[in-house]
């Protein structure tokens, strides 16, 4: 039996620092230079950017339901999907952003790609409650992953400039490698 790949969105298959960052007026390549040279680890880009929270989410807010259905996918996504899709059953699981449309424009951007009838997700902060000996979280944030692993369940933390693992390069390399070396701990231990 193929164990359950919980998959995020957001910072994962789709781009939303670079959108969140022309949210609120600012070049994508600029922030991007100065969180390289002086902020790696550091998750909120508000931060990087020097705005406060309130600031930074409410310009997101003000694009609406749009903002959400119109993230750009990585140019990653589709060998990371396809890949995965192989190994395991992808269920993707991600969580609302401050306001009631994130969900429902990340709910369209997935039936944009998998159609209407499409329920392979699950909308949810809480994502450690789902952690079992048989799922895997691939997820950027690292309080995610961490709280994964701690209730019991597996975590690959994706390698971004705003966590632990900016320096590897490889994202796609990493990750299914990391993948397939957790499917393996799993059946063994099954043994």
């Amino acid at each position: 039996m193929k164990p359950t790949i919980y998959l995020d969105m957001d910072g994962v298959c789709t781009d939303f620092a670079s959108a969140g960052i022309q949210a609120n007026g600012h070049e994508p390549s600029r922030v991007f230079f100065t969180w390289d040279q002086s902020f790696r680890g550091e998750f909120h880009p508000y931060k990087v950017m020097g705005i406060d929270r309130d600031t930074y989410w409410n310009a997101i807010a003000q694009k609406g339901e749009a903002f959400w259905v119109n993230l750009r996918e990585y140019e990653w996504y589709p060998e990371l999907m396809n890949s995965l899709s192989r190994m395991g059953k992808v269920i993707f699981l991600t969580s609302g952003a401050y306001a009631p449309w994130s969900l429902s424009g990340k709910l369209k951007w997935l039936q944009y790609r998998f159609g209407h009838d499409f329920q392979s997700y699950i909308f949810t902060s809480a994502k450690y409650l789902l952690a079992n000996p048989r799922s895997i979280l691939i997820d950027d944030y690292e309080n995610n992953v961490d709280e994964f692993r701690q209730n019991g369940g597996k975590a690959i933390l994706f390698p971004q400039i705003w966590n632990r693992n900016y320096e590897i390069t490889d994202r796609i390399g990493y990750t299914l490698e990391s993948v397939t070396r957790t499917i393996r701990e799993i059946q063994s231990q099954e043994l």
